[in-house]
């Protein structure tokens, strides 16, 4: 198997599952802020 694309397959990295939860937290905050009021 060639080694070049193994490198190629995007694997994330932990920053950026938390950037996409704390972009989820606050989009759910804010539709249950909009929601109350």
């Amino acid at each position: 198997m060639d080694s070049s694309l193994l490198n190629l397959v995007p694997v994330a990295e932990p920053e950026t599952y938390a950037m996409m939860l704390a972009g989820l937290g606050i989009l759910g905050f804010l539709t249950r802020r909009s929601k109350q009021s």
